[in-house]
């Protein structure tokens, strides 16, 4: 819109409506300028560009995203960019109305606060939003399987405690809660996962973010990486390569529960050098194990197996507790809990004195209290054989 005039001082009264209430604008009043000068408008007709995928507007030579439900919605900020306003008028409130049975052809009732020299004005306007679907070049690629680097999720070479059926969804569980840790631009520049025989492949149409999501990656789990380049393309005259990022999870992963020799044992850190700290759940004691012995080891259960349970002391035989899922027996295995305190002096204690923590396998039970260290003042008791 042009430059209106500015306020003029030296005026005394309005030449149109003989008012001597300053400011005035030029030698209008306020009110009288305001109806011969348009301070705000929309345009009477606007185009929206929206992608109907993501919901991204499109602003200009970019995209906009957008976030939360109903994306092609039309939203006050689709509009307010659109306000036109003339000097000296500075824009107070925008209050809107839309109509119109159309999804793609709105009709816009706005009633447009703004504030001339100290006075507020209301400027009743009207335009027509014709919504344009048109998919954003990010969705556009993620379509047609576009990418530029992808992340190999593979098991360790030797040792892994897992075999490639219960690797898969293990190692896809941790790259979720790795990936939601990640910036909004390393997370929307994942384009697909692909699950495959050897693991997972994740596919990137950013190499700077798949980068730095692998560094990322290897630093929080301990994991291995390898990066390689392969050529597909040529653009502008130059050579165009994608990156792979081969990265080898470890034989386990913290807080998984092991068991050898009649013990159970708890993952506590991954150390560098293929070096694992573990922790004898039951006992407390620490233990530094290579690769090598921990791949020796029987995988009871991950850290989803740690549970609270009620413990059932028969009056003849072994304690036991029942499989949350099945509600089968599970006989406790390695050293077992002592037998509750009275339920009232349990209470003032602040805790069930039916239940106890307990690890949770396939099949057996294992007594693991939080620390791996048995109840102040309690005797734990050694089994005669372990189930």
């Amino acid at each position: 819109m042009e430059e209106e005039p500015p306020a003029d001082d030296s005026a005394t009264f309005c030449v149109r409506c003989g008012a001597t209430d300053p400011p005035f604008i030029g030698a209008l009043c306020v009110r009288c300028y305001s109806e011969r000068t348009p301070l705000v408008r929309l345009p009477p007709y606007l185009d929206l560009v929206l992608c109907p995928t993501c919901g991204s507007r499109q602003v200009g030579s970019h995209w906009e995203k957008v976030r939360g439900d109903d994306r092609e919605t039309l939203r006050q900020s689709d509009l307010e960019r659109h306000i036109e306003l003339a000097k000296p008028a500075k824009l107070l409130k925008a209050v809107w109305e839309v109509s119109g049975l159309n999804p793609r052809l709105r009709r816009v009732d706005a009633r447009l606060t703004v504030d001339v020299g100290g006075t507020p004005v209301e400027v009743p306007t009207q335009s027509e939003v014709h919504m344009i679907l048109h998919s954003c070049p990010e969705c556009s690629r993620r379509g047609g399987h576009y990418f530029t680097a992808r992340i190999q999720l593979r098991p360790a070479e030797e040792g892994s405690v897992r075999d490639l059926r219960a690797f898969k969804p293990w190692s896809m569980r941790i790259w979720l809660s790795h990936l939601k840790a990640c910036s909004e631009k390393q997370r929307d520049a994942v384009t697909r996962e692909e699950e495959l025989k050897e693991g997972w492949d994740v596919f990137f149409a950013d190499t700077l973010a798949a980068r730095a999501v692998a560094r990322s990656f290897k630093e929080r789990t301990s994991s291995s990486i390898r990066e390689t380049a392969s050529l597909w393309g040529m653009k502008n005259g130059r050579e165009m390569h994608r990156l792979t990022f081969l990265v080898r999870l470890p034989p386990v992963g913290r807080g998984d529960l092991l068991e050898s020799e009649g013990r159970l044992w708890e993952v506590r850190t991954l150390g560098g050098r293929g070096r694992i700290e573990v922790v004898d759940a039951q006992e407390g004691s620490l233990r530094n194990l290579s690769s090598e012995e921990v791949g020796r080891m029987r995988l009871v259960s991950g850290p989803e197996g740690r549970q609270s349970l009620p413990v059932l002391f028969p009056s003849q035989g072994e304690p036991f507790v029942r499989d949350p899922d099945t509600g089968d027996p599970l006989p406790l295995r390695g050293r077992w809990p002592e037998r509750p305190a009275p339920a009232e002096e349990a209470l003032q204690e602040g805790r069930d004195p039916s239940r106890f923590p307990v690890v949770v396998g396939a099949g057996e039970a294992w007594w693991a209290p939080e620390g791996g260290r048995p109840p102040r003042g309690g005797d734990a008791r050694q089994s005669k054989r372990y189930h």
